[in-house]
């Protein structure tokens, strides 16, 4: 793989944002920062100290990420060049940092490495020999810790040398230290123009965008690059939903959650096809011998009981629509085909051809987490505690509820079109036919066992026949499928999607309706916009050609992510119905896969790929009221503009 090239320094440690980690050395340099006066030293800055996202590039070129400490905000940056990788600590209110002092650690994360210090240097040795020199002449060496103060510019260099030659031998005459307000040295000037270089081509990857557009485009790039860590076990970088559930979760150091993985995929290919292959592959590694790509996988274990939604072919045949790269196809078809037919042999309970949500009883790897039990049946869905669960009864025979789900039902069926296309791609006709006849199939029976006439929409129904009235955005995904009567089709979007009283209306698209009984609960998956069923909504309506419909979508998803975009960098898992905010509750992460879905189907209404490859676009126009048109949006989202 292409990361593993040259420079290994990435900021790819899960446990500090402002870090670069030497993952094939195990070594980690990060930036402590602390206050004498008060006593405060801290280590460690996750997610709770974001002020602003910035971007990190998944090659390493540049990084940048700005957090709060204390009451100072203050800029991390990493650039490379060749070998080197520079670094750089800048305040962004310098009154308030008077006394605070920039820690710069160097540490092994395993054992075997050496950190020694000579001079006003620090090296590290494992594999090679890193030398870490501090740039700034206010800088002063305090065992293998540089120090220097937060109210002045801080710059680093960590470069491979070829020995380590004497350590602690002290030089003649002590190294004198410069003030905090002493002016950059040459050194350092050399420094900040390599860095503005690396700033400007790093954002240069994405000038095709309308400058109308970027303060919520760069939101994609930016929630992905800083999710992606470094995982000692794997040997490898995984993206992950949120770093911060990888260190004190109950997950281990690192956890995948299958469905939201997947819709992943075409959102990195538009910019890095490798990686998009990040987010897949360790996915797909941890299939099952039956066919089962488990809905957790982590250091601990894996679930192997239950999958989640079944959207991984989409993902991967949306990345090479959008690329042309054959490898989303041929690195995962065979893969992807055992998936499906897992979901056949094992979800069917009742032999109707449609398909329920359910629990194998295969043992969890983790006391917490449950098997072959109701809830985790409802664990499967990706919607742990939507209504629309509420009751329904689990079949410890079968394996499954006995309520035949609309949504897995239509997600089924999709999945077998996706692979008739990607069969296509290969050059395998008969497999092309018979997926595609199977979807077919499966549509057909959508329509004459699930779409109830009488509310106009498709809706689960348990084995007894009775219908489950409580509704969700799954109750739209049969809108992918070419089998959708026309009529069918426009009495869902009217009567339920657009309307204000069910899914419409300002912050979309809810959960559950905002007529439903739960809906005022807006807990967890109880009345709460959900990203990644807004997604696959938005989606549905491009591939039907109901772009009035998407445009629409598109908008209310900017109007209910943009308020914590702007104010504090945030991409939330989940926002409040009513208010488009998320700090009215603790189980929403800031920065997670979910969240970079709200921007990327507004990018998705300008300019995206149908299933069988004809492409789709919008007008600026169908996003007015979002455009940046004098650049005050953008400005908000740059630290540096203030």
């Amino acid at each position: 793989m292409a990361w593993e090239h040259v420079n290994p320094w990435r900021c790819w440690e899960r446990t500090t944002l402002p870090a670069v980690v030497n993952g094939p050395e195990d070594l980690l340099v990060r930036v402590a920062l602390s206050d004498p006066l008060r006593s405060v030293y801290q280590t460690e800055f996750r997610w709770p100290a974001l002020a602003r996202l910035g971007p990190n590039a998944f090659h390493g070129q540049y990084a940048q990420i700005t957090l709060r400490f204390l009451d100072v905000r203050w800029s991390f940056e990493a650039a490379a060049v060749g070998e080197r990788t520079y670094l750089r600590v800048r305040c962004l209110n310098p009154a308030a940092a008077e006394g605070m002092q920039i820690h710069l650690e160097t540490m092994a994360q395993t054992a075997g490495a050496r950190i020694v210090s000579r001079e006003h240097e620090v090296l590290a040795q494992r594999a090679r020999t890193w030398r870490i020199t501090p740039l700034s002449p206010s800088t002063q060496r305090s065992g293998t810790t540089l120090l220097g103060p937060l109210a002045r510019p801080f710059y680093a260099l960590i470069e491979p040398v070829s020995e380590i030659g004497r350590l602690e031998e002290r030089d003649v005459h002590p190294r004198s230290v410069a003030p905090a307000d002493a002016p950059l040295a040459n050194e350092e000037q050399e420094a900040a123009a390599l860095f503005a270089q690396a700033r400007d081509a790093e954002l240069g990857r994405l000038r095709y965008v309308p400058d109308t557009l970027r303060w919520f485009y760069d939101a994609v790039p930016r929630g992905l690059g800083w999710n992606v860590i470094w995982t000692s076990d794997r040997r490898e970088p995984v993206v992950v939903c949120s770093r911060d559930w990888c260190v004190h979760g109950n997950y281990g150091e690192w956890v995948l959650f299958n469905w939201d993985q997947f819709l992943l995929v075409p959102m990195a290919a538009r910019f890095d096809p490798e990686l998009a292959h990040v987010v897949a592959g360790p996915q797909l590694a941890v299939q099952t011998p039956a066919g089962l790509v488990p809905g957790i996988a982590s250091a601990l274990g894996i679930s192997g009981d239950r999958g989640m939604p079944p959207d991984a072919s989409l993902g991967l045949l949306k990345a090479y629509r959008l690329t042309d790269d054959r490898s989303f196809v041929e690195r995962y078809y065979d893969r992807l085909c055992a998936y499906h037919h897992w979901w056949r042999r094992n979800r069917d309970g009742n032999g109707d051809g449609l398909l329920e949500w359910g629990s194998n009883p295969v043992p969890p790897p983790h006391p917490q987490w449950q098997a072959h039990t109701y809830w985790a049946s409802r664990y499967e869905t990706g919607m742990d505690n939507h209504p629309m669960w509420d009751g329904v009864r689990f079949n410890a025979t079968t394996n499954t509820q006995e309520q035949t789900d609309v949504g897995l039902s239509a997600l089924h069926a999709l999945d077998a079109l996706c692979l008739s296309y990607m069969a296509e791609v290969l050059g395998r006709s008969r497999d092309a036919a018979g997926y595609r006849a199977y979807s077919e199939k499966i549509g057909r029976l959508i329509h004459e066992h699930l779409w109830n006439d009488a509310l106009g929409l498709w809706l689960s129904r348990d084995w007894d026949g009775t219908w489950n009235l409580r509704a969700s955005p799954c109750c739209f995904y049969p809108l992918f499928l070419p089998t959708t009567p026309a009529a069918c089709r426009r009495r869902a979007i009217d009567e339920h999607l657009r309307n204000p009283r069910r899914f419409g209306g300002r912050y979309v698209m809810p959960v559950t309706p905002r007529d439903d009984a739960a809906y005022p609960e807006q807990y967890y998956v109880r009345g709460r916009v959900w990203p990644g069923q807004t997604y696959l909504v938005h989606a549905a309506l491009r591939e039907c050609g109901e772009e009035v419909a998407a445009a629409e979508l598109a908008r209310g998803c900017i109007e209910t992510f943009r308020q914590e975009w702007l104010e504090h960098g945030y991409l939330r898992e989940n926002y409040n119905a009513e208010t488009g905010r998320s700090d009215d509750t603790p189980e929403s992460d800031l920065i997670y896969s979910y969240g970079m879905m709200m921007p990327q189907i507004a990018w998705n209404q300008l300019e995206d790929v149908r299933l069988d490859g004809t492409p789709v676009r919008g007008e600026l126009a169908q996003l007015a009221g979002c455009l940046d048109e004098h650049g005050a949006l953008r400005a908000r989202i740059d630290p540096f503009s203030e």
